[in-house]
């Protein structure tokens, strides 16, 4: 009897107290929408020890302008319906690009679909361990079930980009620009030529761009406007010089007498460099200085590999990530054609075994316009201009 009731016991400790821990665990944190005016940020870890090369869980950061951290959007770090894995390497800086849609309604990036853990995963064969774009809309909506299976393969995929959700611009190390849409498997080139080494992809006034420390170092257009076909050339706005590490740009609108855009701030993880500013003129783009953010200790600077910026009455606010895991906040002052006069701000530093990536504005809900019904004579439309970077 009395071995018997030891046996009950021990069956109720294995049954029952596990399912009691079950029970009583606390909530996963809650996702909420994200709010206009925040930034996001890529951050690769979630504190726990990854070697060199290794596949890391994924997380979107939201963070009020003051620095206020608002919430994490977790990535999924296993498959669940349609929706794939997506995971970063630990270790590759050029990885985690983020970019905000052309509509404004959705965040994209690009990543592997492979278990945390998973080593050398950016050497991986792509037919093995597909790419995988992530599309994030403004209600923290996470869809995964876009993947990539012929392209990337052996090498970083690191960055993308939609126009409203449907389609995807993908950039990386070996295979230039590829299209691929929403719930697809395999993608197609876009960029013609031998530059398939591209850093980051934005869509900004309508037009598709890419970085790259390849060849010529610089911004260039894809194309013309965002292409869905291939053959595009790629054609150097403006370049940043021999030696020079572009990552992420800001294309901004800072002076009404120069049609379009006029200032454009790239990050650069040099140190001592930081972010490096030109403006155009209407003709020609011209180098206006660069801004090395302080290093956390505050005794040195450091380079940046993302950035993010709008125009805030005379001077441009900018919002980058550092090689040493910060988010800053950084005020050009001076004029859009004048040398950059900046100050900076440390927001936020990465736990220990985290580090960030790319940063991009929040993205907003999309609305449905309510149905209107109008007489013949009321049906003309307006439609407002764009801008582009002159090439």
């Amino acid at each position: 009897m009395r071995l018997r009731r030891c046996l009950i016991s021990v069956l109720v400790s294995m049954i029952v107290l596990p399912a009691l821990a079950v029970l009583n665990a606390p909530p996963a944190a809650a996702v909420s929408g994200f709010t206009a005016g925040d930034i996001v940020v890529t951050r690769v870890g979630d504190g726990s020890v990854f070697a060199s090369g290794t596949a890391a869980p994924v997380f979107l950061d939201e963070y009020a302008p003051s620095g206020t951290l608002v919430q994490s959007v977790p990535l999924p770090a296993v498959t669940s319906g349609s929706n794939r894995r997506l995971t970063e390497s630990i270790s590759a800086t050029s990885e985690g690009a983020l970019a905000l849609s052309q509509d404004g309604h959705y965040l994209t990036l690009a990543g592997y679909d492979a278990a945390p853990g998973t080593a050398s995963v950016a050497s991986s064969a792509a037919g093995t361990v597909n790419r995988v774009v992530a599309r994030v809309d403004g209600a923290a909506s996470v869809d995964t079930t876009t993947t990539i299976s012929n392209a990337f393969s052996g090498n970083n995929v690191r960055g993308a980009v939609t126009d409203s959700g449907s389609n995807f611009w993908v950039a990386g190390a070996t295979s230039g620009v590829q299209r691929v849409a929403l719930g697809g498997t395999t993608s197609a080139a876009i960029s013609t030529g031998t530059l398939v080494n591209l850093r980051t992809i934005s869509i900004t006034a309508g037009q598709l761009y890419a970085s790259t420390s390849s060849g010529t170092p610089g911004v260039y257009a894809v194309g013309s406007g965002v292409p869905a076909t291939g053959g595009q050339a790629l054609t150097l706005v403006t370049g940043t010089g021999a030696s020079t590490s572009p990552y992420a740009f800001a294309a901004l609108d800072r002076d009404p007498g120069v049609p379009g855009i006029d200032t454009l701030y790239i990050a650069d993880d040099t140190n001592a460099v930081g972010i490096r500013k030109y403006s155009f003129d209407g003709a020609a783009w011209t180098a206006r200085g660069t801004f090395a953010p302080a290093n956390k200790a505050v005794t040195g600077t450091v380079g940046t590999t993302g950035i993010t910026g709008s125009v805030t009455g005379s001077a441009a606010t900018l919002f980058g990530t550092t090689t040493d895991g910060q988010v800053v906040k950084v005020v050009d002052s001076a004029g859009f054609n004048a040398t950059i006069s900046a100050s900076g701000t440390q927001l936020a530093t990465a736990a220990n075994n985290t580090a960030f990536r790319g940063v991009a504005f929040a993205p907003t809900l999309a609305t449905v316009a309510p149905a209107i019904t109008t007489q013949p004579q009321d049906t003309t439309i307006t439609s407002g201009a764009t801008a582009t970077l002159s090439v």
